[in-house]
């Protein structure tokens, strides 16, 4: 349960940053198991400063594009787009795959930019700002190999990504099952994965 003020506040903003038709006031307090009051407060507030606004028919609240707005701008002053991005796309023309780019942050690796490289049928195309489930993907397997199996089943237990059955048939289903992938990266020195990609978000089973 968030328990200080700038805790629920930011709680309430990941909760929202998932679903762009909006959650209502009951859903935000259940997901930060908060009273419906408080809830009530911090997203009043949040729309007084137009981070947040509430849709007119459902009530729902949701998201503006302020926080967006401010992850573009901080991204823009840091250089990195210009440097990465020609690098993206040449690689994403050459493989003809998706290509993406991801940072290590607060032990936890979020994409920030990507290519698509495919030019026609199925095309898996993820939002940017997304967190990267560890368990299941190319990028998360390199990190983990460069750690402990310790070190990195406790990063993968921590991360909350929905029920197991949303990912694909070869994704690891036991923590046996990853260490034999962490092990199959750090023998080649890269990742690949077929059949791994899923959308929800699953509790990984502990020990």
């Amino acid at each position: 349960m968030a328990s200080s003020l700038i805790e629920r506040t930011l709680g309430v903003l990941d909760a929202l940053s998932g679903d762009a038709r909006g959650l209502p006031l009951q859903t935000l307090a259940q997901r930060l198991e908060i009273p419906k009051s408080a809830a009530h407060r911090i997203c009043q507030e949040l729309i007084r400063l137009g981070y947040v606004r509430q849709e007119s028919l459902s009530a729902h609240y949701q998201l503006t594009t302020r926080l967006v707005a401010l992850g573009s701008r901080f991204l823009a002053s840091s250089g990195a787009p210009d440097i990465v991005q020609p690098i993206l796309d040449r690689l994403a023309e050459e493989s003809g795959e998706l290509v993406r780019l991801g940072i290590i942050e607060n032990q936890r690796q979020i994409w920030i930019a990507k290519a698509q490289g495919a030019r026609s049928g199925l095309r898996y195309d993820p939002d940017m700002g997304r967190e990267a489930p560890l368990f299941c993907t190319a990028s998360g397997h390199a990190w983990l190999a460069r750690l402990s199996n310790q070190e990195a089943i406790a990063l993968v237990e921590a991360q909350d990504t929905g029920p197991a059955d949303d990912y694909g048939p070869q994704a690891p289903r036991s923590h046996d099952e990853l260490i034999d992938y962490l092990n199959r990266t750090r023998t080649h020195g890269y990742s690949w994965q077929v059949e791994h990609a899923g959308s929800a978000r699953r509790r990984w089973p502990s020990r």
